[in-house]
């Protein structure tokens, strides 16, 4: 099954669910295609300290903030 990502709403989504997504209101002009590996780092538990980001539109983790 292919993931999507979109920078914009942080967020991971099946492709085959996508158009659900944008018929409830979710702009996923932003939408990407993101390979197993990614998905895998960025959708399981989140390091301990770290938030989920977007570095030039790709998943990333971030510091939480003070």
């Amino acid at each position: 099954m292919k993931f999507l990502w979109s920078p914009a709403n942080l967020s991971f989504f099946p492709e085959t669910l996508m158009q659900e997504y944008i018929d409830a209101g979710w702009d996923l002009s932003d939408a990407i295609v993101i390979s197993d590996n990614v998905r895998a780092e960025f959708g399981g538990v989140w390091p301990q300290g770290k938030i989920l980001s977007s570095v030039n539109g790709m998943p990333a983790w971030a510091d939480i903030p003070p």
